[in-house]
């Protein structure tokens, strides 16, 4: 798949699930991470987007594994991907963000969930980061009063 869409111009964007523990087999090895990441790399994958799936890690992992991998990987870009079952969501993308990272997933609304890892929540929300970020005075481009309504607007369709 991946030569095929280099080829022909595609944008690829690689996925690394559950990059810090698995609901099934537990914790998981930056080994195991690493491996899957290198993998993506040598097929030339735009990007890597490394995934707390079941909302577990802490910020302490996050910016370990993270400040790893930009070491190991120092021509990728990663992306933070974090669902806040624990409530840790918003702190592992400050983690992130201190270990290089500056691209992140987000949820309006904090909407979503993943069918493949039991009891896990939505991902972030995207209200919850821009307003985290703007009271750090980081400029997101995103107007915030705006944001907040359309949030409102899409918790309403999926009631």
């Amino acid at each position: 798949m991946f030569p095929i869409a280099k080829a022909n111009g595609v944008f690829m964007r690689g996925y690394v699930s559950m990059a810090f523990s698995c609901p099934y087999e537990g914790a998981v090895s930056y080994e195991q991470v690493k491996k899957v990441v290198s993998s993506f790399v040598e097929n030339g994958a735009d990007e890597l987007s490394i995934g707390d799936t079941n909302g577990r890690a802490n910020p302490r992992i996050v910016y370990d594994r993270l400040t790893q991998l930009k070491e190991d990987f120092p021509d990728t870009t990663f992306v933070g991907h974090f669902h806040d079952t624990s409530g840790f969501a918003l702190a592992n993308i400050l983690a992130a963000m201190q270990a290089g990272v500056t691209k992140f997933d987000t949820s309006i609304g904090g909407l979503g969930g993943c069918p493949f890892s039991p009891g896990s929540t939505g991902n972030v929300a995207t209200e919850k980061v821009v307003e985290m970020l703007h009271a750090m005075n980081i400029s997101t481009g995103i107007a915030q009063e705006r944001l907040a309504g359309i949030a409102e607007f899409a918790k309403q369709i999926v009631k």
